[in-house]
């Protein structure tokens, strides 16, 4: 006799919290910061988030500094993407 096994496993889904922008304004030469919030499992490692721009991903340059991992006090992490020096292109 033979016994079958079926295995289903899926990936548990992320809990976002975007964090809104201080202001909806910016001016040039600016430096920016928009930052996303989420839990991250403690028994399995987490990817980071990847940033876009008009549906391409934004690599990190001295002008465009990404994925700047924190934690926070209830267990989170907190992701950021800094632009410095901001110009018109960045819009």
């Amino acid at each position: 006799r033979q016994d079958l096994l079926d295995l289903f496993v899926k990936k548990r889904p992320v809990q976002r919290q975007f964090i809104t922008l201080p202001k909806d304004e910016f001016y040039l030469h600016e430096t920016i910061t928009l930052e996303c919030k989420f839990e991250r499992s403690i028994k399995t490692k987490s990817l980071p988030p990847t940033w876009f721009k008009n549906g391409s991903p934004i690599q990190p340059t001295n002008h465009q500094l990404v994925n700047i991992e924190s934690s926070t006090t209830d267990g989170s992490t907190k992701y950021s993407l800094t632009i410095q020096n901001v110009e018109f292109s960045d819009e």
